[in-house]
């Protein structure tokens, strides 16, 4: 398959040592391509989703030490970070990914590898911003049909079973239910 969804694991996020993602997604699975894979010329081009927060800043940070050429997404705007304005709440935020996406692809001959790291925890907008990532799948999908240039798309997030677990949280049940709504059209969409 082209697309597909399999779960990785992080092992380690922060070390106190050193900051930033330590060998912590799994090679096999992972959108971040291996130093030993730079020098081969279908290497992916990457798109950061979420690119301004957390997990999405200390991907940007593993792909610059990487060489690898990306681009990121966030709601807020940043010249300096090289961000890309994108607010997937929006109503043309499907539309608006798709093109990103096609534009990207119309810049080489190599695949492109999506990696979402995008959410909110504890804001009142919380299941309506994780849900909306809906958007982005849809808008890839669409790109993908296109041109069949989508490598993976890989998702951050949660097991069901911790999902589920967070709905039972007043302050995490937005944030469980728009995963769950994001997860199940994720399968919906890339099976």
């Amino acid at each position: 398959e082209r697309l597909f969804y399999k779960p990785i694991r992080i092992r380690q996020i922060r070390s106190n040592e050193s900051p930033g993602l330590h060998g912590s997604i799994d090679a096999e699975s992972s959108a971040l391509p291996s130093r030993k894979d730079l020098s081969k010329t279908d290497y992916p081009l990457v798109v950061v989703i979420g690119g301004s927060g957390f997990l999405g800043s200390e991907i940007r940070q593993q792909l610059d030490e990487r060489g690898v050429n990306y681009t990121a997404t966030s709601t807020r705007s940043d010249r300096k970070k090289s961000l890309v304005p994108l607010d997937l709440t929006a109503s043309d935020a499907e539309e608006k990914i798709q093109k990103l996406l096609e534009a990207d692809a119309s810049k080489s001959n190599r695949k492109i590898s999506i990696i979402s790291a995008m959410g909110v925890i504890g804001t009142k907008d919380d299941e309506h911003v994780n849900a909306a990532l809906v958007n982005a799948i849809r808008g890839a999908k669409r790109a993908d049909q296109e041109s069949e240039r989508i490598k993976r798309f890989v998702t951050i997030g949660n097991p069901r079973r911790v999902r589920r677990l967070s709905k039972k949280l007043p302050f995490l049940k937005g944030y469980a239910n728009g995963k769950e709504v994001s997860a199940a059209n994720f399968f919906a969409f890339f099976g």
